[in-house]
């Protein structure tokens, strides 16, 4: 019963809640002694972390003797906790006011896909030209901006990826580039290829 249970829980353990999960192993522990259910819990509990919310990173705080491993969640709640949307990322990034460029490294810390997926839904008319911005300054040269070259190149694939959805997309897509190219000249900089795909016909005019 105990390597089924084990067996059980390492398979389904991304289907199965995380109490459910260490609530089994510990009965098995009563049932059998022997069966070291703490050490099943580690392990699950390792696993889990890297995608666990809050909730589940807090049971596991309270459920684990590992220092190692209760140190790990903790940590992860944290970034979870005070992790800023992207939305409110871009709209710093991209305040006519200024901005800080140590936000670029948190905004980095989205993936292309969490990018894109935001970017799908998001349908304020003024997000496109703070986006361009927001691509601008991330090319300029700052101790602080760490991420700024990497947000550029993800946000060309997402809009990249967005303009095969519809010629809307594509003229969306389109208009971001130009902004972008149009701000980079002003600040006298190079027009990155990795950042900013050539310019095509008269699309910056107007």
């Amino acid at each position: 019963m105990a390597r089924e249970a084990a067996e059980y829980v390492t398979k389904y353990r991304e289907y199965i809640p995380y109490k459910y999960a260490t609530d089994l192993l510990d009965f098995v522990k009563k049932t059998n002694p022997s069966f070291d259910a703490e050490a099943r819990k580690d392990s699950l509990a390792k696993a889990l972390i890297p995608t666990a919310d809050v909730a589940t990173l807090r049971l596991i705080q309270a459920s684990c003797e590992s220092t190692d491993v209760r140190q790990e969640a903790k940590t992860k709640e944290r970034q979870l906790v005070s992790r800023r949307s992207i939305e409110q990322l871009v709209l710093a990034l991209g305040d006519s006011s200024g901005w800080n460029p140590s936000d670029f490294a948190k905004l980095d810390e989205y993936s292309e896909d969490e990018l894109f997926e935001w970017l799908s839904g998001a349908h304020q008319p003024y997000l496109l030209a703070t986006i361009a911005k927001v691509i601008t300054r991330g090319q300029l040269e700052s101790a602080d901006n760490k991420g700024g070259k990497d947000i550029g190149i993800k946000f060309r694939k997402v809009f990249e990826r967005l303009a095969k959805r519809s010629l809307l997309d594509k003229e969306r897509t389109a208009h971001v580039f130009a902004l972008v190219r149009r701000q980079l000249k002003q600040y006298g900089r190079e027009i990155p290829p990795d950042v900013c795909p050539p310019e095509t016909g008269a699309e910056d005019s107007g």
